[in-house]
This record gives structure tokens, C-alpha cells and sequence, in this order.
């Protein structure tokens, strides 16, 4: 299960809830009749809200893309956007410096 899941009430009925979304039901977990209790969906590891993921040393945590723009997490939880130069969603990216700014670089350290 998620680490960022929990058990609580909605309509007295326990459901797992998330920290992620303050409190409201996850979308990644269904009831099992057999074992009578939650279980976690195949496509739970693609949440984009989960923070379990491991981002490797000199990368760069995407927090999500917004009409073909990434906005990553830079030192100091500093937000910058650059274009997304792939054709899905990264979870991290590897930044270079340039005189502007960062770029992304394609070749090295991007995890999907």
C-alpha cells in the first residue's frame, strides 16, 4: 500500500484516503470480498501524488506538466517550468545550467 494512504471514515464506512489529496478517497485501491480489505490497483505506480518514488542524486523531482511545460523542483524547493522535450511525463530530469537559466538533458537521468 502507498505510504501516503490511510485508513479512515467516510459515511461510517472505512476507506483509504490520502495525504496527497487532503483526505479524499484514492483512486488506486479496491475492496476484496475474499480477504475483506483494500487492495492496492496494478496502476497505483503510476500516481503522480505518491512521494515513495526514489528522485537519484543530481536530479530534479518534475512535479507535473501543465500544456507542454514541466515544472520541476530545484535547489530550495524553488519551482522553474522549461518545455518538455519528451513525449510523456518524467517523475525526475537531469538539469544543466546555461547563461539563461537550466535545460533539460534528454540523454541522461529522466525516469518515466
Amino acid at each position: 500500500m502507498c505510504p501516503d494512504s490511510y485508513i479512515g471514515k467516510i459515511d461510517n464506512r472505512n476507506r483509504v484516503l490520502c495525504k496527497r489529496q487532503n483526505g479524499n478517497i484514492c483512486p488506486f485501491v479496491r475492496w476484496c470480498n475474499v480477504s475483506d480489505c483494500w487492495k492496492p490497483l496494478p496502476s497505483q505506480d503510476t500516481c503522480r501524488l505518491k512521494s515513495e518514488y526514489i528522485v537519484p542524486e543530481k536530479a530534479s523531482r518534475v512535479r507535473f506538466e501543465k500544456k507542454g511545460e514541466l515544472y520541476i523542483e530545484v535547489e530550495n524547493n524553488m519551482v522553474i517550468t522549461l518545455k518538455n522535450p519528451f513525449n510523456f511525463v518524467p517523475k525526475y530530469v537531469t538539469l544543466y545550467k546555461t547563461k539563461n537559466g537550466y535545460g533539460i538533458n534528454k540523454n541522461k537521468g529522466y525516469g518515466k
